[in-house]
């Protein structure tokens, strides 16, 4: 299995959010979202810049996979 990371970045105190293609060894290539394991509590008032950082992550990863399909990198 190939595993190529797309974005990912730390969205509150430790909680990691990550894109990465996949592309299995038998089977059809996968956008993999890799949310955090646990709930993560953030203040009322933090919360819109936690959504910034989570819309950025996936943003980049998309912008990343398109790239790479214009290269004919997958």
């Amino acid at each position: 299995m190939d595993r190529t990371e797309l974005a990912a970045a730390e969205i509150v105190s430790g909680a990691v959010l990550a894109a990465w293609l996949v592309k299995p060894d038998n089977g059809p290539e996968r956008v993999m979202i890799m949310w955090p394991d646990k709930p993560t509590a953030v203040s009322p008032r933090k919360y819109s810049e936690v959504i910034a950082h989570i819309t950025r992550v996936l943003a980049n990863s998309s912008i990343e996979l398109a790239a790479m399909r214009a290269k004919g990198a997958t």
